[in-house]
């Protein structure tokens, strides 16, 4: 019943707007006949519309007109028409939600279901990709055969780095800026020589709203061969809200937060700093995101090397080893209007050395935001013993000629495990 909806519903919206059309014109006609030539039917112009039979009218433009207007809703009918009459009911499908369950009840996986029709495919190529600002990562699947009729589910673990974490972690941060989730198919139907590609883009909202479905262990036990496509449906009217918050608490326990609103201005003359901020009206609060305006424009001269800086100072307690250890990257959003470059200096002292080190990164002007990302295992381990301050600094030399004022925005700054690794005892890194 389901396949023939679509078709079905073209016919019926196609006879409504042939009807409307065809009553907007009998009405204009209707007021311009005459003696000479008598009025045509209803029907006579609804005849006409579909192509046959003729009409007298006194005014040859609109019979034109509406002519054209038929020709082109009769081919745009017929192809809408076949195209969904035509569709192949055979194809894979995917199914609407993503299931995220616990496997082995230690291990959370994402489940992307595909239902065969009546035909076997082959060489199934599955990617599911996300994309994020200006990042895509992508995780690919491989399926050699599907039967007629069959049920394959595609688990992707849910672990630092992988598609489904970050998408949910990008969610889960309150970013105003949305990741974008897409599952793509692409297989080989040899009967007719033919590849085709499906694809279904996943929203995450909340529980109400989500294509992501929490699902209770007990769903997953059979195989999937074995489950009917009715049976998926009545999984999906039974969530498990306590999964759902184990994720989520697994996700953001892997990720440290720095508190933007401890951040304060050096040479407070020359900026100022508000706390929080608003896009596209979605409101970050004042440990997520600050706001920066610099105005060296209030003394009569500068030096090259004059400075303002919004610093955090001992960010995460300053011993950063233990993040080092869990494989953590430094990450924030960044925006920065055209008339300033930003300086990133994290400040690191080692133990053997009174001589304090700094990483410097130069974040450039930018439309829109952007994602910063560090990885802290590209520096030797003990520089981060000790990290005293995080700085977001405009030198002089670096803003405009002409308007040494301008803005910047930071926000979602944090310690995040980008990869799986071996987790290790914080007491003991600490004492090491």
């Amino acid at each position: 019943m389901k396949k023939s909806i679509k078709p079905l519903m073209t016919v019926i919206i196609f006879m409504i707007l042939l009807l409307l059309i065809t009553l907007i014109w009998y009405h204009i006609e209707s007021g311009q006949s005459s003696d000479e030539i008598p009025i045509n039917s209803f029907e006579d112009f609804l005849i006409y519309l579909l192509g046959y039979g003729d009409i007298q009218l006194p005014n040859i433009f609109s019979k034109t007109v509406f002519s054209i207007v038929s020709l082109l809703g009769l081919t745009l009918f017929s192809s809408i028409f076949t195209v969904n009459l035509f569709e192949r009911w055979d194809k894979i499908k995917i199914e609407p939600k993503i299931f995220i369950w616990n496997k082995k009840s230690k291990t959370n996986v994402a489940s992307v279901i595909l239902t065969n029709g009546k035909k076997d495919m082959y060489n199934l190529n599955a990617k599911l990709i996300l994309s994020y600002r200006s990042q895509v990562q992508t995780e690919e699947k491989y399926i050699p055969f599907i039967s007629k009729k069959d049920i394959k589910s595609l688990e992707f673990n849910i672990a630092p780095g992988t598609v489904v974490y970050n998408f949910l972690r990008y969610n889960l941060k309150g970013d105003a800026v949305k990741p974008v989730l897409v599952f793509t198919a692409a297989y080989t139907d040899i009967s007719k020589g033919h590849e085709y590609t499906v694809c279904k883009k996943y929203q995450y909202f909340d529980k109400n709203r989500s294509d992501i479905f929490f699902s209770p262990n007990s769903v997953f036990k059979a195989p999937y061969e074995q489950i009917s496509h009715h049976i998926l449906k009545e999984i999906e009217k039974k969530a498990d809200p306590g999964l759902e918050k184990k994720v989520q608490n697994y996700i953001l326990n892997n990720s440290f937060n720095i508190d933007l609103s401890s951040a304060i201005p050096i040479n407070a003359e020359d900026i100022d700093i508000s706390y929080g901020y608003s896009l596209n009206n979605f409101d970050l609060p004042p440990n997520k995101a600050f706001e920066a305006k610099v105005h060296m424009t209030e003394r009569v001269s500068y030096n090259p090397s004059d400075f303002c800086i919004a610093c955090v100072v001992g960010p995460l307690g300053s011993d950063w080893i233990k993040y080092y250890d869990l494989g953590c990257s430094l990450n924030f959003n960044y925006f920065i209007d055209s008339n300033i470059t930003v300086t990133l200096e994290i400040k690191c002292a080692l133990l053997d050395s009174d001589k304090e080190n700094t990483i410097f990164f130069n974040l450039m002007p930018n439309d829109d935001f952007e994602k910063f990302t560090l990885k802290l295992n590209k520096y030797e381990r003990e520089m981060f013993r000790t990290v005293s301050e995080l700085c977001f600094t405009v030198f002089y030399k670096n803003t405009d000629a002409e308007n040494h004022t301008g803005h910047f925005v930071i926000s979602s700054c944090a310690l995040e495990i980008e990869e799986e690794v071996k987790r290790v005892d914080f007491s003991l890194s600490e004492q090491s």
